[in-house]
């Protein structure tokens, strides 16, 4: 039998899109990406990086409720709007400027319908609250 010392909570994150809280979202992912490049030589090998664009990308997977979608990323998408997403995780939180680039809406079944977003943002870093 093992112990159960070191318990903790873990936190939770909270998704908003230009500042209205995504309430049905059930899965979020923020990737901050470099895009840094390997310099490789001949006598060095790995010799280090060069600087790429850096970037940020968000998805997001939501409930639909049957009332309606509670966000609709096609309208940010028909028109090019950018919009800002701003994560809250852990105390801090990460505001995001960006366009979504891709939408799905899924169901299948013995399964929830689906409304799925990406979006590509500028690079942003972490802030504390």
């Amino acid at each position: 039998m093992t112990s159960a010392t070191n318990l903790q909570l873990f936190t939770n994150v909270l998704i908003y899109a230009n500042g209205a809280l995504l309430a049905m979202a059930d899965n979020i992912s923020v990737s901050h990406q470099t895009n840094a490049q390997d310099v490789n030589t001949i006598a060095l090998a790995f010799a280090g990086q060069t600087a790429g664009a850096p970037k940020c990308m968000v998805s997001c997977d939501s409930a639909v409720p049957f009332a309606g979608m509670e966000f609709d990323p096609t309208q940010y998408m028909a028109s090019m709007t950018p919009l800002t997403l701003t994560a809250f995780a852990a105390g801090s939180q990460v505001n995001l400027k960006g366009f979504i680039t891709e939408s799905d809406l899924g169901y299948g079944v013995n399964s929830s319908s689906k409304l799925s977003f990406k979006a590509t943002c500028s690079f942003s870093t972490w802030e504390t609250l």
